[in-house]
């Protein structure tokens, strides 16, 4: 047979899977937190950036985690600091609004623990800056169902020293957000802390009528809420 005439041969690399080796993990663990510590032991260990089931898992494990916050019986604030030391070393954007989503449940199980409260506050204005329309979303929305209007962010949050900071005018900050969806969450914040009993400010009356002529229909029906809501706080001006 002449050399021309033999097929050749295709070579393809594979990569074990990780998955099987985190289901053994899982079956070894005696009670939910075994398990518990286990799956934040993988969360914590180095993953390769460029695959995305190793970002798949890492979102599904941030799921569970809000999921398990909610169990009766079960003690969120455990699990705040690994949750919170997890968002410093995140890369992944999705993974990332996630973790943010899970603190949201985590520190709505806990409204009168002020101390985590202040820290779940400032970890959400430290992600404003994310470029990923879905970790801004996630940190006004935490903004609206955890801040309080009368109390000021401090050096934490990156308002300095020197220019004291409150929740409602970092919110109104991405009223102008570039992203029409980013100024959407930031109305619907802005109205989630009316809707908790706090009292806007009237100054926002002028931004949110700016709103009403926005180029994206989603943001106009917001500020219609908003402009309603301030209406109703100001008649008599």
């Amino acid at each position: 047979v002449s050399l021309e005439e033999i097929p050749a041969k295709k070579l393809r690399l594979t990569k074990p899977s990780k998955s099987a080796a985190l289901h053994l993990d899982l079956c070894k663990a005696s009670c939910a937190t075994d398990a518990l510590q286990l799956l934040l032991s993988f969360s914590r260990k180095p993953v390769e950036t460029e695959s995305e089931s190793d970002n798949s898992v890492r979102l599904k494990i941030a799921s569970l985690l809000g999921l398990l916050s909610k169990t009766q019986g079960f003690s969120p604030d455990c699990i705040v600091e690994d949750a919170v030391n997890t968002l410093s070393t995140e890369k992944s954007h999705q993974v990332l609004a996630q973790l943010l989503d899970t603190l949201l449940i985590i520190g709505s199980q806990l409204p009168d623990k002020f101390s985590i409260i202040q820290r779940l506050i400032a970890v959400a204005c430290k992600h404003l800056s994310n470029t990923y329309f879905g970790v801004r979303n996630k940190c006004l929305q935490l903004l609206g169902c955890l801040g309080t209007v009368d109390q000021p962010l401090g050096k934490e949050t990156d308002a300095g020293p020197s220019s004291p900071r409150d929740v409602q005018g970092v919110i109104s900050d991405y009223f102008q957000d570039q992203d029409p969806r980013v100024r959407t969450a930031a109305i619907k914040a802005m109205l989630q802390l009316h809707e908790r009993g706090m009292k806007i400010q009237q100054t926002i009356y002028n931004q949110a009528c700016k709103l009403l002529s926005d180029d994206y229909e989603q943001v106009r029906s917001a500020a219609v809420q908003m402009v309603w809501v301030l209406s109703q706080l100001y008649p008599e001006r």
